[in-house]
C-alpha cells in the first residue's frame, strides 16, 4: 500500500505520544498528520510543540474553526508555523457545528456558508503577502498586510453539505470530509466540486480531497461491537444524516437517534449490525482495513485520514448531544494512545 495517500490525526495524544507517532509515521513514508481543534487540543500551538520532531513530514489543522478567531489571528498564526516549519503546514478551516459555536464559543450561528467564503477570501489574500482591505457583512479589514510568508501556505476547507463542498472547490486548495463513504464521495462530494470549480473556470486537476475516519484495527480479542459506540456517537449529529441516508440506513439513524433520545442506549447500539460498520466505519482485519482505504481512493479521495478509535468509547461532538452523561456508558478500550497508531502503522505499511 502507498502510505503516501495515508495521513494521521494525532488530536488526543500528549506531545510525547505525538512526537513518537510522527517519527514512525515519517520512517513508514506517511507526508501528512493533522491536529483537531476541539475542546482538549489547540492545534496552533501543538503543531508548535512537535514539527521539530520531523524533517519532511506536513502538518496541517483540522480545523480551525472560523467562528474562534478573526481571518487576521488564523493568518498569522499559518504564517508563523509555515516560516517556522519551511513550508510544511497547511490552513485547515472549518464552520464546525451550531452547538460547538454557540455553546462553547459564545458566538451566533449564521450564515456559515457566507461567513466561510468572506474568511478564505480575507485569508488568501494577507497569505499571498497582499495589503488587504475588506469590507463584508461579516468580516471587515482595513489596510492590513501580515508578515512576510517565504512558503505558500494552502486553505483547506473542511465540508460535508453540497453547498459547502461546493464552495470548497470554488476557492479552496482542497477540502476536507469526515465519515464520507464512498458512495457519498462519488455522487455528493465529486459532482459538487466540480460544479464549485467551474463557477469560476478553475480545474480541480491539482484540487485535494481529503476524509477523516476513525479506523479500528481488530486484534484477537475484538469484534464490530467495539466500533457500535462511535456509530452511535456520528448518528446522533444532525450534519452527518445524510450520510447515512444516502447509505441506506436512514432508518437505522433515525431509530438510533429515538433510542438515545429515550434514554435507552442498549436499543441505540443494538441497532447498529456489522453490515452497517463496514458499509460506514474502517474496521476489521488488516485485509479488511486495507481493502475499505483503498476503496476511499478509487472513489477519488487524493489522502484518507486516519484516527484511530480506542473502541468501546462514545464521542459527545457538541455540548447537550445526549440527554445524560453518555461517558458512563463507556465500555474498556480496545487501544490506548499510542498502541492503536503503531498498530495502524505496521497493518498498513507490512
Amino acid at each position: 500500500m502507498n502510505l503516501s495517500r495515508i495521513s494521521f490525526d494525532v488530536s488526543g495524544l500528549n506531545f510525547g505520544e505525538a512526537r513518537a507517532v510522527l517519527i514512525e509515521s515519517e520512517n513508514a513514508g506517511i507526508n501528512r498528520v493533522w491536529l483537531t481543534e476541539n475542546s482538549f487540543t489547540d492545534a496552533f500551538v501543538t503543531i508548535a510543540g512537535i514539527f521539530n520532531s520531523t524533517k519532511k513530514i506536513q502538518f496541517g489543522t483540522m480545523v480551525t474553526g472560523i467562528f474562534a478567531r478573526p481571518p487576521m489571528i488564523a493568518s498569522l498564526a499559518a504564517v508563523t508555523l509555515s516560516n517556522l516549519s519551511g513550508g510544511r503546514f497547511v490552513l485547515g478551516l472549518g464552520t464546525q457545528t451550531r452547538n460547538s459555536v454557540e455553546y462553547w464559543y459564545g458566538k451566533r450561528f449564521v450564515k456559515p456558508l457566507s461567513q466561510m467564503l468572506e474568511f478564505v477570501q480575507i485569508s488568501r489574500g494577507l497569505l499571498s503577502g497582499e495589503k488587504v482591505t475588506f469590507h463584508g457583512q461579516y468580516f471587515t479589514v482595513r489596510d492590513l498586510q501580515l508578515p512576510s510568508c517565504s512558503y505558500p501556505v494552502k486553505i483547506f476547507m473542511a465540508a460535508i453539505g453540497p453547498k459547502m463542498i461546493q464552495l470548497a472547490g470554488q476557492v479552496a486548495h482542497g477540502v476536507m470530509g469526515t465519515f464520507w463513504t464512498p458512495k457519498y464521495i462519488e455522487d455528493t462530494v465529486i459532482p459538487n466540486l466540480r460544479i464549485g470549480a467551474e463557477r469560476v473556470g478553475r480545474s480541480l486537476k491539482d484540487f485535494e480531497i481529503l476524509c477523516s475516519h476513525e479506523v479500528l484495527p481488530f486484534n484477537e480479542l475484538t469484534t464490530y461491537q467495539a466500533m457500535r459506540p462511535h456509530v452511535v456517537s456520528v448518528a446522533t449529529v444532525p450534519l452527518f444524516e445524510p450520510i447515512f441516508r444516502e447509505a441506506g440506513y436512514e432508518q437505522e439513524c433515525q431509530s438510533i437517534n429515538a433510542a438515545v433520545k429515550s434514554g435507552d442506549v442498549q436499543l441505540a447500539l443494538s441497532k447498529v449490525n456489522p453490515e452497517m460498520i463496514k458499509d460506514l466505519e474502517i474496521a476489521g482485519s488488516k485485509s479488511q482495513i486495507r481493502d475499505r482505504v483503498d476503496r476511499l481512493i478509487r472513489s477519488g479521495l487524493t489522502e484518507v485520514v486516519l484516527h484511530p478509535y480506542a473502541g468501546n468509547i462514545f464521542y459527545e461532538h457538541f455540548p447537550d448531544q445526549f440527554p445524560f452523561d453518555i461517558t458512563r456508558f463507556n465500555g474498556r478500550p480496545v487501544y490506548e494512545g499510542l498502541e492503536a497508531y503503531i498498530s495502524m502503522i505496521q497493518m498498513l505499511g507490512g
